[in-house]
């Protein structure tokens, strides 16, 4: 494929650090391995001192910062070119989590930060939970294909990874098109087993899943996505419900298409959230979203702390957390500077402000009995001043009273 290329891993650190100077700053890393060294079991998978391990570790050696995402599935090793073991012509669902959990702790082990099980075996995702908890990795993420169709759009990612089924095919695995109830099944299960996040796959082919896991109670939210307008107006007409951070410091001259900001501006159903920071956002652009949103955008604050290890590490500046690069990383924005700002900077009422902040993102996670104060809802309160400083809070009936 033009433009495309397998990575030594010399090659690959120069990668990393190039798309990391452009703000690029997560890898999804997928392993070429040699035919010779795989297997039945894909013992490659998890030997220590192997070239999809060595990577991962040199990758988190020399970029801290960066967020390593890995794929965790038998295919790339095994000598059947399968995601599961194969005996006697049929996968073995159960056999094949050991050999997965085996595999997603050495790559926590290594230094990955998000594992992503792409294999579509029952009861995977409960099975690397907890083994990444037994071994105190409770800190790295699962992100699960939960939703994984059969398709022939996965031809030229095969033909990289030189990992096609050298027998049959994967379809008694990987989903039937027809089958949309499957997906919600999938989707349930995968969310009470643990997993961070879901994915469908191929989105684009399958936009109605998106729909329907939208009508059955899955938030779907778009990202820091590179949608073009048309794109991001597809999506909210098929199911996605929320865009999170509205803006945040897009430049004209960016690495994401700014077509979804028009694209939220033009729903009349899209909630978005709002970094009211001054720095992710113009005030002057806060005042515009709000006068065109109105109850659909919400408050959130991005915050984070000073933080020297880990996937991002974030330099604290006087009014702002930075990579070690300078690039912004997130703010040290609390909420109730966020209604101060919108009150001071936006032109937006007080008691309209404190909506945003409360009963508006209350009502896009259908939590609509909470952040009101009246008879029958759940709210926790915070009492302060005039000149916007927290006095009281009362949390769960108890009054709670801050210090000077």
């Amino acid at each position: 494929m033009p433009g495309i290329y397998r990575y030594s891993i010399d090659n690959l650190l120069r990668e990393v650090e190039s798309c990391a100077k452009l703000g690029l700053m997560s890898f999804d890393l997928f392993p070429n391995i040699e035919e010779s060294l795989k297997d039945k079991y894909a013992t490659e998978s998890h030997r220590d001192g192997s070239l999809y391990l060595r990577a991962i570790s040199e990758v988190k050696k020399n970029f801290p910062e960066v967020c390593v995402v890995t794929d965790v599935a038998m295919d790339p090793y095994s000598s059947d070119g399968h995601d599961g073991l194969v005996e006697n012509g049929e996968i073995l669902n159960d056999e094949t989590l050991e050999i997965l959990g085996k595999m997603a702790l050495a790559h926590a082990q290594a230094g990955a930060d998000i594992i992503a099980p792409s294999d579509m075996m029952d009861g995977r995702v409960g099975y690397i939970r907890k083994v990444l908890d037994d071994n105190q990795f409770s800190n790295v993420s699962i992100m699960s294909y939960t939703a994984k169709y059969a398709s022939a759009f996965y031809g030229p990612f095969r033909d990289a990874l030189n990992s096609a089924p050298k027998h049959g095919d994967k379809k008694t695995y990987q989903m039937n098109p027809a089958n949309q109830r499957e997906a919600l099944i999938e989707a349930r299960l995968d969310e009470q087993e643990g997993a961070d996040f879901l994915m469908v796959k191929p989105a684009l082919s399958y936009l109605d899943v998106i729909k329907l896991l939208k009508d059955n109670g899955v938030v779907i939210s778009a990202g820091h996505s590179n949608a073009t307008f048309a794109e991001a107006v597809t999506g909210y007409e098929n199911g996605i419900t929320t865009t999170t951070h509205l803006f945040n410091a897009m430049s004209p001259i960016h690495h994401r298409d700014t077509g979804l900001p028009g694209a939220v501006y033009l729903s009349k159903d899209v909630f978005a959230s709002i970094i009211a920071d001054g720095i992710h956002v113009d005030f002057n652009a806060l005042k515009i979203s709000k006068k065109i949103m109105q109850e659909r955008l919400f408050l959130i604050t991005d915050a984070v702390e000073e933080n020297k290890e880990g996937a991002y590490i974030h330099v604290k500046k006087e009014d702002r957390f930075t990579l070690p690069n300078g690039i912004l990383s997130g703010s040290k924005l609390t909420l109730l500077k966020a209604v101060q700002n919108c009150v001071e900077h936006a032109e937006i009422a007080l008691d309209e402000a404190l909506r945003m902040a409360s009963t508006y993102p209350a009502q896009v996670m259908d939590l609509s009995s909470r952040g009101k104060i009246e008879a029958g809802c759940k709210a926790n309160l915070t009492i302060f001043s005039e000149d916007y400083q927290p006095e009281y809070t009362v949390l769960n009936g108890e009054v709670l009273r801050f210090k000077n």
